[in-house]
């Protein structure tokens, strides 16, 4: 083995630096023997080969942005955040239902509505008007609880209407429950003083059916955007502010040159 063989392979030249092989004939093992290599060849030999510095430090990671940071300790869901907005979501609902069925005795649309027989028959037109109205108050109680809870986090409004979504979801699901256990133990329905409740048509379970899930999907969709919505205030404030910093600092300057 030559003297600059054994050279590239510990590494011991002053520099820990090897100047480039001479032009490549497109055969690696021709290249090394006709530079008069006849070691192993390993991955330190080539790095010594293509010219790498040993001795280099590795590339230092760049520091995080101070929203990095801020991203790094605040972000994520917040449940505070998700639990108030499901407040506010609720109490949307809760208040636009009201809105609803007071606007709705005001200008007679219950008359749909007739119990001649005994029994309580409700119309198509009646049913599906309801099922509406909720499917549309779902969904805009589920915006406003959104929003409510974007506006109060910095990051993740998107994670933060997630929340709210679920929360919503996990409390009709609660209500249902409790509807269903209160009928199986106490028979509400069967009480004499309870009217019996007949819907005109039985095919529009299907339509129910179709109208909870279509309101469910939209209201997740909803949800999503109005905490992304929720989130752009905070956004806005920031960007004010560094907006004004420049002109701020250029009148202190000139003021203490004055």
């Amino acid at each position: 083995m030559s003297t600059d063989s054994a050279q590239i392979a510990t590494g011991t030249t002053a520099s820990n630096q090897a100047a480039p092989g001479p032009a490549p004939s497109g055969d690696p093992s021709a290249d090394r023997s006709a530079a008069g290599w006849d070691g192993e060849w390993d991955e330190r030999s080539e790095r010594v080969w293509t010219g790498e510095d040993l001795d280099a430090a590795p590339p230092a990671t760049p520091p995080l942005t101070p929203q990095e940071r801020q991203r790094d300790a605040y972000g994520g869901l917040s449940v505070g955040a998700a639990f108030h907005g499901w407040l506010s979501a609720l109490g949307t609902m809760v208040l636009l239902l009201l809105a609803v069925a007071t606007v709705g005795l005001v200008l007679g649309l219950a008359q749909d509505v007739s119990s001649g027989t005994g029994q309580l028959v409700i119309g198509q037109t009646t049913v599906m008007t309801v099922l509406t109205v909720v499917a549309v108050v779902a969904v805009l109680g589920c915006f406003s609880g959104s929003y409510a809870a974007g506006r109060l986090v910095r990051f993740d409004g998107a994670r933060q209407g997630f929340g709210v979504w679920v929360l919503l979801v996990v409390t009709a699901l609660v209500g249902l429950g409790l509807a269903v256990t209160a009928e199986a133990q106490y028979a509400l329905t069967s009480r004499p003083s309870f009217p019996d409740v007949t819907v005109a048509r039985a095919d529009l379970l299907p339509v129910a059916a179709i109208t909870v899930a279509v309101a469910a999907v939209l209201s997740l969709l909803v949800a999503l955007g109005g905490g992304r919505l929720g989130l752009r205030y905070h956004a806005k404030v920031e960007k004010a502010g560094l907006d004004s910093a420049p002109a701020e600092d250029a009148t202190e300057t000139g003021g203490a040159t004055a």
